[in-house]
Parts: structure tokens; sequence; C-alpha cells
């Protein structure tokens, strides 16, 4: 039962580190449960729950019983799948603009570092450890530039989905 618990707090600040939600702002979610005992767990626990995720309100209900909340970005935790709201607390442009200017950065210093492994004289002339590192750095930076796309993708369907 722990452990289901620490994983939806675990779920719910990874979302809201994910849509740069501050820490201090308190935040409505929903989770719809798959199972009974899922349910009960999170009702007999949601003051637990609110305080270590911060949560002002938190809305469960039997998978079925109630559809998947607008303007949301969600997790999938066991049998569960938990929501933040984000429809008050995000300006969906403005944060649409701040992913895309990052990653615009991102991209540039990936073509930098692609350019290098691909450049036949470098790979030639510079110590293992230096082409090592720069092969590090340009994973890294493809794997960044994957979760911004995502984080992206999630905003911009949420911007879309808003009414004007």
């Amino acid at each position: 039962q722990m452990e289901t618990l620490m994983a939806v707090v675990v779920a719910i600040r990874n979302i809201r580190g994910e849509m740069n939600v501050s820490p201090a702002l308190k935040v409505e979610m929903v989770c719809l449960c798959e199972q009974g005992s899922e349910l009960e767990l999170l009702r007999e626990h949601e003051r637990t729950i609110a305080g270590l995720a911060k949560v002002s309100r938190l809305t469960a209900a039997q998978a079925g019983e109630m559809n998947k909340p607008r303007y949301a970005a969600g997790a999938l935790v066991r049998n569960m799948e938990v929501f933040v709201v984000l429809k008050d607390i995000l300006d969906f442009e403005s944060e649409s603009n701040r992913l895309q200017k990052e990653l615009s950065k991102l991209e540039k210093e990936f073509g930098l570092t692609h350019r290098k492994l691909s450049n036949d004289d470098f790979l030639q002339k510079a110590p293992h450890e230096v082409i090592d590192k720069e092969r590090e750095k340009n994973a890294r930076l493809g794997e960044k530039m994957e979760k911004l796309n995502r984080r992206l993708e999630i905003m911009n369907g949420l911007r879309e989905s808003r009414p004007q």
C-alpha cells in the first residue's frame, strides 16, 4: 500500500516538474482507478497525498465512472491513471514558446556535436577520451531533445484544446 501511495506522489511530482509547475503551487489531481482497492486506498490517504504532493483537491473515481480531465497531464501508476489539472495554472502559450526556444538551443548544440563526430579528421586526430566525451554529450543532447519534444507535444495538445 505504501509503495502505491509513494508511486502516486512521485508521479504527481514528476508531472509538475515536466510541465514546469512550481512545487509551491497547489494543484488539482484526478485519479482514475481500475480496482476498487486502489480507489479506497486513495480516499483513505487523501490528506497524506495532498500534503506530500501539494494537492488542493483530489478526485478519485473508478475508471469509466468519469472522463479524463481536460487540460491535464497524466501518468500511469500501476492500474491507475493519475492526472494533474493544468487549466488555471499554466499559460500554455508562453510555456509552449519557452519549450520551443529551449528545443532550438538544444538542436543547435546537437548539430555542432553531430558535425564534429561526422568529421573524419576529428575522429582520426582527437584522443579517444575526447571522442567518447563528444559521443556521450551527443547522446545526452538527443535524449533531452526527445523529452522536450514530448513535453512540447503535450503542451501544444493542451493549448489547442483550450477554448479561446
